[in-house]
C-alpha cells in the first residue's frame, strides 16, 4: 500500500498515465499474491500458530475456525487496501473514507446477525465473526473497484494492458519494505507479550 501511494504519486506528478495505471495493477496484482499466500499460510498453519499460545481445544478450534476464515478470504482486504491507496494518490480521499465505512459498517451489522442467528439464519458463533469481517472487506474492494472505475479518471486500470515488471516490483517494495517492518514490529512484539502470558493461564 504505501509503495503504489509513494509511487502512484510520482508517476501522476510526472505526467505518466502509463506507468501510473501499470503501477496501479502492480498494487493489484501484489494484493492477489499476498492474499494467496496468507489464505496457504492460515488454512494450513492456523493451528500450529494458535497452539503457541493456548492447549484448551475449545479456545484453539474457535481461534483456528477464526483465523482460518479470515486468511482464505484475505484477498479482499488485501485489494482494498491497495485501492484505498489508489484514492489516497489520486487525491480522491473522500472515496477512500467511503470504502472504509461502508465496509467497516456491513461488518457491524452483518456481526449479530450471524453470531447469534437472527432473520432465520443458524447461530454461527465464532465463525459468524470472520465472516462478518470478510464479507465487509470484499463489499468495501468490489466499491473501490466500483468507484475507481467510474469516478477516479486519473488513471485507468485495465487487466488486458497489464505487464509484469519485475523493475516495477522491485520499486515498490523499495519503498514499502521500512513500512513493512515497522508494522511487523508491532505483531511480533503482540505475539511475544502473548507468549509471555501463557504461563499465567487462560485468562491472562
Amino acid at each position: 500500500g504505501v509503495g503504489v501511494n509513494a509511487l502512484l504519486s510520482r508517476y501522476l506528478g510526472q505526467q505518466d498515465p502509463q506507468m501510473a495505471s501499470q503501477t496501479a495493477l502492480h498494487g493489484i496484482f501484489l494484493g492477489l499474491m499476498n492474499g494467496l499466500v496468507f489464505a496457504l499460510l492460515g488454512f494450513f498453519g492456523a493451528r500450529s500458530f494458535l497452539a503457541l499460545f493456548t492447549h484448551q481445544a475449545n479456545i484453539l478450534e474457535m481461534g483456528v475456525v477464526y483465523m482460518r476464515i479470515c486468511t482464505v478470504f484475505s484477498f479482499g482486504v488485501f485489494v482494498q487496501i491497495t485501492y484505498e491507496r489508489i484514492m489516497q494518490a489520486t487525491g480522491n480521499t473522500f472515496y477512500n473514507m467511503v470504502i472504509q465505512g461502508v465496509g467497516a459498517l456491513v461488518n457491524i451489522i452483518l456481526d449479530p446477525i450471524f453470531i447469534f442467528g437472527w432473520l432465520g439464519l443458524p447461530a454461527m458463533g465464532v465463525a459468524g465473526a470472520a465472516i462478518a469481517t470478510v464479507a465487509g472487506q470484499i463489499v468495501a474492494m468490489i466499491l473501490g473497484i466500483w468507484i475507481t472505475q467510474k469516478k477516479v479518471k486519473e488513471i485507468t486500470i485495465h487487466v488486458r494492458v497489464f505487464r509484469l515488471s519485475a523493475k516495477l516490483l522491485g520499486n515498490l517494495y523499495r519503498i514499502a519494505i521500512p513500512a513493512i517492518l515497522m508494522q511487523s514490529i508491532t505483531s511480533f512484539m503482540t505475539v511475544l507479550m502473548n507468549m509471555i502470558l501463557v504461563p499465567f493461564g487462560e485468562l491472562a
